[in-house]
């Protein structure tokens, strides 16, 4: 135990007396408290979540505090620290086993390189080697009970004496030969004894449905090397052993005839069964150590029952949802300029304290340490020594704390180093005075418990120590009963909700309480005689237990000889083989069979197709008629699929959605800018929305001022009593017709709505301001109206949501803007070589044998012949809207930092219009003829709505081949909606393309509608490549696609950009994905069902919990967690030079939180990224199916799908746009779904190929090459 000093204090002042200081335990070190905990801050802020305020919710890795280790020991170091799963369960890995979503060749591929070391080693003579156990085990996947249940089976199931359920016939037989050589050597031959019935029998078929097995054979050949000497050496001690147990020679004393032991084990069977057991129970491995709890919380749950968490969370989770308030709150928190812990002190400081008893005192200590000016530092220094902690268990107290309320402290700390994403008002919130509060509170709930359950003379100290690692049977804490001299019983914690009156000495003032009083900072009493805590020890026994279960269940159902483990030894060494083959090694290595599934799909696929489509193929594309660049989102892959089927002339690209426009925007409806660019880049320019007639300007302002003052006053009044009472009265009635509209018909709600908004409030036309003086060296000598916004406090370096201080300029120089252009049609492809002009006039083409680097993609035969016909790219950026949603923003564009890409789309079509910008790009020797014409567009994912901006702004010429942009893009937008109804579980199975439209319509606009969209759930590869390597093969909606041209780039200069923002971008993605399923509850926001919108920058369960970070379940359900698959179309040796100049990159790659593949430019071939180089990728199956159209394939599945080649079909006629989406079945007019799913469909449902699918119509699968 520590010795402690005498407590000091500091000097009185006017304002009262001195706030005693617990003293420092002498065999502290002498360094600076405060200091130390600021270090300890430092270190574990970057432990909790950076989730930033619901508006600006951006997808990342959960786990970025340990991207510095390899993903499998962040994922398992993580679970250990914060509690949670690190891959799916046990359980659900046993169903993808049970359905084909895992096969054994994947399960023998990843045990492939374990095996190599020692897979020939027997576990046991004559048993399986270590090779074969692993297969048996991670296939063969059965449940295991803890602690009580674990308990009943053993004792009231009596399964130490009986086969488990999933023991076959075959292998029943062989145990009960096995006990009859043993138990009758000389007669019986393995029958059971006549006269004893097998109790030990339970029918094989009571294995559980919910459990999957791959079963192998338990018995028979199993080759020359089981017939070997060891064998019948084994087998021969075996029957020694029987021998010596016969009855009268000898033997255990329990094998006599009337022994206890006997008692219930009627058959020999049994009796083996219940030997075995007693073998492995008696040769359990010691427990490992233990960490004993890091708070005080933790020791006092466990010994008295009580959680002071429920005392200490609900005011400060209170507290800080009124601090970090951004408009809900009736009240607004007074000075909430003198910070957190400022407020705290001045709201729970004011005389007369708290009605309840748990804070008596505390009004006292807050006031006696504002008067002398106590910092946040100092009082957390304060509170850990009142808990009587030493300074060596600081830093994992302090972990322990935060983490226990992560989801506020993370945003507290959000708060602190990120107020630009504040919503509305910026707090000044910091972290250490998150702690200061919370701590002080557990200071005040701990004595309050000691007092209640033990009495006035204890104090934590008595509680034992923390920090240190001990095993059970050394645990240096008490037992209950060693505190209090009652027996030790464990009330739960409501049984102090409603305490007793406390001694009069407790509710003394606070320097007593923390000065005179013993335990809390005083002389301390004797302490309290320290003894081993029983039930502790219980729960580690039942953890060996389980062990044992499992040995004991395995050595069932694996062909060994149970005789063999009545011996210590063998005993021994089986369990050792089980323990060292954990639960958590089984499923790390199951969770690469689950991903190699996939991979091996779409490697395969790729494959396939790369030999069906080669790279030269694009030369010869059909002419285009229009071009499209779409976001590298994967919920565009299907719109970009359907696009191209529905009209083969148009070739589409993928880039990140911000197309290289890093700014802040200002719309015409925004009260201040925000940033629409990757979180990891800071704007230097501001662009605005502007009205183009300032007197429908101003009408349209009255009119939303005035629609804004009546909802704030119906806001306001509902939050009072009286005016509260009479509007229900007044208005109650009135309200009830829209939300009844809204519930039932919620499209024709909002089409009302919007026509009424409309009619009341116009908006008016609106172009941007874009470009700024082209003299920026000389930007300080011009008026600020000239070059900076218009928003108040944005020249001065005011806060810009995702910006910070730095002041913004406004708009962009013409250099600027040809950058930025310049830039992005590298990128992705569009100018060839970096010589070459993208151009349709004659003097740029003069041959058909042209490269394509030498002609803007997709020019027409008669554009090489001289005419200019007019074509239109399309730049179509995308967001997503829904009602009562507050995880909109999750749905929103990653790249553009959670906003909208429509603004984005807007710009850079603006820029490529600009006539200096294109003489600009001419003289870089890129030339935009004038019959070509930049449009941006925004797509919104959950409605399928397109919005096309400055359309008036199109020359007369673009009129018609804008028609058809808008034609095929509607007739694209409604098959997509056809193929995202397969997955909504409300959408009938008989819809055509305009219901399947309609349907995702009224999904975006329902109330009460928990799955407006899936978002990115489902996303599993990204590919860095040309379209035409990727066009006309189905990949599901899960596949991110960055276009790249590597024939135009030989050093990696565009690939290397691309991969340090795209990477990252859906690694992000994908990882928040993985971990929001992995535990929807540790990583996740849990079932949206219960969140309750707190203070507009979070979610909690109900009106008082945790702030619920991640993603909600409805958003994640059909997510398959996988890590993100990156296939870039270069050589291995480049991937691996760029991988070695840029640490970031390999970071992702080399640690495995993505997995990278190189994909040959000029064939089929692809080497997987694995353990530091490219291994070839050997396909099993280059068969694809092939269908006409995507929804040939797709009609009539829920489930996920693999790939399929895609053929595609001339344009249909406009009259026929709506039967693009239908296929054969009853009736002329309605296209219908089987209700049923077709043989062979989906992933591995059987032991064919995985890719035999079928659609309803006969798939002809056709060998590639």
């Amino acid at each position: 135990m520590e010795t402690t000093t005498e407590t000091t204090a500091t000097p009185a002042t006017a304002a009262g007396p001195a706030v005693p200081v617990p003293a420092q335990p002498e065999s502290e070190s002498r360094t600076d408290p405060e200091s130390l905990v600021a270090s300890i801050l430092d270190d574990v802020a970057h432990l909790l979540p950076e989730q930033a305020p619901l508006s600006f919710f951006v997808h990342h890795n959960t786990l970025h505090a340990f991207e510095d280790l390899p993903f499998q020991d962040a994922v398992v170091h993580a679970s250990e620290l914060l509690g949670t799963q690190p891959f799916q369960t046990e359980r659900a890995f046993a169903e993808h086993l049970r359905s084909g979503r895992i096969r054994e060749d994947d399960v023998r591929a990843v045990l492939a390189p374990h095996d190599e070391v020692d897979g020939d080693v027997e576990v046991v003579p004559g048993g399986p080697t270590l090779a074969e156990f692993r297969l048996r085990r991670l296939t063969t996947l059965f449940e295991i009970p803890q602690g009580a249940g674990l308990r009943w089976l053993l004792e009231d199931d009596d399964a130490r004496r009986r086969c488990h359920p999933w023991v076959d016939d075959a292998r029943r037989a062989a145990l009960r030969r096995q006990a009859g050589r043993i138990f009758e050597p000389h007669g019986g031959g393995g029958q059971d004894t006549p006269g004893f019935p097998d109790t030990s029998d339970s029918p094989a078929s009571g294995r559980p449905d919910s459990q999957a097995e791959v079963r192998r054979p338990a018995t028979g050949s199993r080759g020359a090397r089981h017939n070997s000497p060891g064998r019948h050496e084994a087998a021969l001690s075996a029957s020694r052993r029987g021998a010596a147990r016969t009855p009268g020679r000898g033997g255990r004393p329990g094998w006599t005839g009337n022994g206890r032991a006997l008692s219930g084990q009627r058959t020999p069977k049994a009796r083996l069964l219940a030997e075995v057991w007693e073998t492995l129970e008696r040769q359990r491995p010691p427990a490992p150590a233990i960490a004993v709890p890091a708070r005080r919380r933790d020791q006092i749950l466990r010994l008295l029952g009580v959680d002071t968490d429920e005392f200490a969370h609900p005011v400060l989770i209170r507290l800080c949802s009124a601090f970090l308030d951004q408009g809900i709150a009736y009240w607004q928190m007074p000075e909430r300029e003198d910070g957190l812990l400022g407020v705290f002190r001045r709201l729970f400081g004011l005389p007369g304290g708290r009605p309840d008893p748990v804070w008596r005192g505390l009004d006292v200590v807050l006031r006696e340490q504002a008067a002398q000016g106590w910092t946040a530092t100092r009082t957390v220094v304060w509170a850990l020594r009142a808990l009587q902690l030493p300074e060596s268990v600081w830093p994992a107290t302090i972990r322990a704390n935060l983490l226990s309320l992560r989801g506020w402290a993370g945003m507290v700390r959000q708060f602190e180093i990120r107020p630009d994403r504040v919503p509305v008002q910026p707090s000044p919130a910091r972290l250490v005075d998150f702690l200061a509060v919370q701590l002080l509170l557990k200071v005040f709930a701990t004595r309050y418990v000691l007092t209640e359950r033990i009495g006035p003379g204890a104090e934590p100290a008595d509680l034992g120590p923390l920090g240190s690692v001990s095993s059970p049977a050394t645990f240096d804490s008490p037992t209950l009963s060693d505190v209090t001299g009652t027996p030790a019983t464990y009330d739960s914690p409501a049984a102090v909700s409603t305490p007793t009156a406390p001694n009069a000495a407790t509710v003394a003032s606070a320097s007593a309480a923390f000065g005179a009083q013993p335990g809390f900072g005083g002389s301390s009493s004797e302490p309290l005689a320290i003894q081993p805590r029983a039930v502790h020890a219980v729960d580690e026994a039942s953890i060996d237990t389980a062990l044992v279960y499992e040995a004991f269940v395995l050595a069932q159902l694996v062909d060994v000889d149970l005789g063999l483990l009545t011996e210590d030894r063998w005993a021994s060494a089986w369990l050792r083989a089980v323990a060292d083959f954990d639960e958590q090694r089984r499923r790390w290595l199951l969770h690469q069979a689950y991903e190699r599934r996939y991979r091996m799909i779409i490697l395969d696929a790729l494959c396939a197709h790369g030999r069906n489509s080669t790279p030269a193929a694009e030369v010869d594309a059909p002419p285009t008629d229009f071009l499209a660049v779409f976001c590298m989102d994967e919920r565009e892959e299907s719109l970009r699929r359907h696009l191209e089927e529905h009209c083969p002339a148009v070739r589409t690209y993928g880039a990140a959605g911000f197309f290289g426009v890093t700014m802040a925007y200002q719309g015409l409806d925004d009260i201040r800018p925000r940033a629409l660019c990757p979180v990891t880049t800071t704007p230097r320019h501001l662009v605005m929305e502007r009205a183009v007639d300032e007197t429908e300007h101003a009408a349209y302002r009255r009119a939303m001022r005035r629609y804004g003052h009546v909802g704030h006053a119906v806001s306001r009044a509902r939050g009072t009593l009286g005016r509260g009472a009479a509007l229900t009265a007044l208005a109650g009635l009135a309200s009830t017709v829209p939300l009844v509209s809204r519930c039932l018909f919620p499209r024709t709600a909002e089409h009302w709505a919007r026509h009424v908004h409309h009619r009341v409030a116009p908006r008016p036309r609106t172009r941007l301001v874009l470009e700024c003086p082209d003299d920026v060296e000389h930007l300080e000598d011009t008026p600020a109206s000239a070059t900076m916004s218009a928003t108040p406090g944005t020249a001065s370096g005011a806060l810009v949501p995702g910006v910070g201080s730095a002041p913004l300029r406004l708009g962009y120089t013409v250099a600027e803007m040809t950058d930025i252009v310049d830039a992005m049609l590298t990128n992705i492809g569009l100018t060839g070589t970096a010589a070459t002009a993208v151009t349709a006039a004659p003097d740029a083409v003069t041959s058909r044998s042209t490269t394509e680097s030498a002609t803007m993609p997709g020019a027409t035969t008669a554009g090489r012949a001289g005419s200019r016909a007019e074509r239109l790219v399309l730049i179509v950026g995308h967001g997503s809207s829904s009602l009562n949603n507050p995880h909109e923003a999750a749905h929103d564009c990653g790249a553009t930092g959670g906003g909208q890409g429509g603004p984005n789309a807007r710009v850079f079509a603006a820029m490529a219009n600009h006539p200096r910008v294109r003489d600009s790009l001419a003289q870089r020797g890129i030339r935009l003829d004038p019959s070509i014409w930049f449009i941006g567009a925004y797509h919104n994912t959950c409605d399928e709505s397109i919005d096309y901006f400055d359309t008036d702004l199109v020359p007369d010429r673009f009129r018609p081949a804008l028609d058809r942009v808008r034609a095929a893009m509607d007739a694209a937008c409604r098959l997509d909606a056809h193929e995202r109804c397969r997955r909504f579980e409300s959408a009938p199975t008989d819809l055509d393309a305009e219901q399947a439209l309609a349907h995702v319509q009224e999904h975006a606009r329902d109330i009460g509608q928990p799955r407006p969209e899936y978002g990115h759930a489902t996303n599993a590869v990204c590919v860095i490549g040309r379209r035409s390597r990727t066009r006309g093969l189905y990949l599901d909606r899960r596949a991110f696609l960055v276009s790249y041209d590597p024939t135009t780039d030989p050093d990696g200069e565009v690939l290397t950009r691309l991969l340090l923002s795209a990477g990252p971008v859906g690694a992000g993605i994908n990882l928040e994905y993985y971990f929001s399923f992995i535990d929807p509850v540790g990583y996740g926001s849990g079932t949206k069902l219960p969140h309750n919108i707190t203070a507009l920058v979070g979610v909690m369960d109900g009106h008082a919990s945790d702030l619920r970070t991640g993603l909600p379940w409805q958003m994640v359900e059909i997510h398959e967690p996988m890590r993100l698959l990156v296939i870039a179309e270069a050589e291995p040796e480049l991937l691996s030079r760029l991988l070695r100049d840029n640490p970031g990159l390999d970071r992702l790659a080399s640690g495995g939180w993505i997995q990278l593949a190189a994909w040959d430019p000029q064939g089929p071939d692809i080497h997987l990224y694995v353990d530091g180089t490219f291994r070839q990728h050997h396909p099993n199956d280059l068969t694809l199916p092939v269908v006409t159209r995507s929804v040939e394939f797709y009609a009539g599945r829920r489930d996920h799908l693999g790939c399929a080649e895609v053929l595609g079909t001339p344009p249909p006629a406009a009259a026929d746009e709506t039967a693009a989406a239908r296929r054969p079945g009853p009736g002329p007019d309605r296209a219908r779904w089987p209700t049923a799913s077709p043989p062979g469909a989906g992933l591995a449902v059987d032991d064919h190929a995985v890719n035999d699918h079928a659609g309803g119509q006969p798939v002809n699968p056709r060998p590639a090459g």
